[in-house]
């Protein structure tokens, strides 16, 4: 059943890459259901659905009793990825105290566009008992997440040891999850063509297309296309997505890191090498594709309808990745390989994920707000320039960008 969180945790979903929040739900089970919302990138939450394993583990900050929570997950046995969150409303003392007692749970799963794609009922076994009245007198700090970003950080750069091992630390461990269910969640682009995402499908490389659809598509009402075709001798495809305004011309390679395929989760090392090859064969694409449009051959969408798209501008060439951070140490990836590209193409390249490409298109949305004239395409445009000429300077693909200027 698809769970429609409140207005309060949905904004927060919206602007937050990652999110775990307890609420307070009216379920099939119970009046008052201790809900787990967790929002994250397809990354994540495929392995959570994949191993089912994760811990629940919280905290009390002294002196003032704040109430610190979150989800560790082992995505990489080295250094698992967490999600925290600070106590806001009383409703999540309410589900908190509820899953100590062992009271009926469920977990809904969110993707990076605040998606509801998936639900389970996890089995809690308390590793380490709450101490008695745990959650008494507990202050609620309003967008604590946000306020108290750098005290947590602080709190955390503490630890010796991992952070489940710590001996003030309340741990939940949850090891089975009796098959999950998921959602399937249909998008119908501006072309009227439909997007189906489904979180738990084989074809891992189609539902990333799908996502990148989805984002992309409302930027403008010509729409995102998926799939269009260069007519070359052998009609193929040109690229994996492509959306366009009479300024600029955007196109997507998309490489997932897949997960799902074979009984084990894919070591951590072996993700990151795959990705490495995936990035690669993306920018030799993007190549070739850059070459197809420049050259004036006839684009059109996969029903045969002719594309009308800028031939004499810098093109945006996006490879849209799964998890940027598994990059983050790559320096061959970084300014470097966006300077050679420009000098080899005459075109931009960029080196994104869905939570990056996300973030600038809430970023282009809101400059768009604020201006009389710019649309949104146009501001994602901006902002993506703005972002290539960040990115010459760096030795990475790994960071956030954002644009605080008005634009007229």
């Amino acid at each position: 059943m698809v769970h429609l969180p409140a207005a309060h945790n949905y904004r927060e979903m919206v602007r937050t890459p990652g999110m775990v929040r307890f609420s307070i739900a009216r379920g099939c089970v119970s009046e008052r259901e201790a809900t787990l919302l967790v929002k994250g990138n397809s990354l994540l939450l495929k392995v959570l659905t994949k191993t089912c394993d994760f811990r629940l583990i919280f905290f009390k900050l002294a002196p003032d009793n704040v109430l610190l929570y979150g989800i560790e997950i082992d995505t990489d046995p080295a250094a698992p990825t967490y999600v925290w969150a600070i106590a806001e409303r009383a409703e999540e003392i309410e589900a908190i105290n509820n899953i100590f007692n062992g009271d009926y749970s469920i977990i809904h799963l969110y993707n990076e566009v605040a998606v509801n794609v998936a639900s389970g009922e996890p089995k809690f076994e308390i590793a380490q008992s709450p101490p008695t009245h745990f959650l008494d007198n507990i202050a609620l700090v309003e967008n604590g997440s946000e306020k108290l970003s750098g005290r947590i950080q602080a709190f955390f750069d503490t630890f010796t040891t991992p952070i489940h091992t710590h001996p003030d630390a309340v741990i939940l461990y949850q090891k089975h999850i009796v098959g999950w269910n998921q959602i399937k969640a249909t998008y119908i682009t501006n072309s009227l063509e439909k997007i189906t995402f489904r979180i738990l499908e084989a074809n891992e490389g189609d539902q990333q297309e799908h996502l990148a659809v989805w984002l992309t598509d409302a930027l403008s009402l010509s729409g995102a296309h998926k799939g269009p075709i260069v007519h070359e001798k052998k009609p193929r495809e040109l690229t994996d997505v492509l959306f366009a305004h009479s300024h600029g011309l955007f196109l997507i390679e998309s490489k997932v890191a897949s997960v799902l395929n074979g009984d084990d989760t894919p070591a951590w090392d072996k993700l990151k090498k795959n990705t490495r090859k995936n990035i690669d064969k993306a920018i030799a694409q993007h190549a070739g594709a850059c070459r197809n449009i420049v050259n004036g051959t006839r684009i059109t969408t996969k029903d045969g309808h002719d594309l009308d798209v800028p031939r004499n501008l810098p093109i945006h060439c996006i490879v849209l990745v799964t998890d940027i951070e598994m990059i983050a140490d790559e320096p061959a990836y970084g300014g470097e390989a966006i300077k050679e590209f420009g000098r080899t193409t005459k075109h931009l390249l960029h080196i994104l994920d869905p939570d990056a490409l996300m973030g600038i298109i809430l970023n282009a949305n809101k400059l768009s707000k604020e201006s009389q004239y710019t649309t949104p395409i146009m501001a994602f445009d901006f902002i993506l320039m703005k972002r290539w000429e960040e990115s010459l300077k760096l030795d990475t693909a790994y960071f956030r960008f954002t644009v605080e200027t008005e634009i007229e």
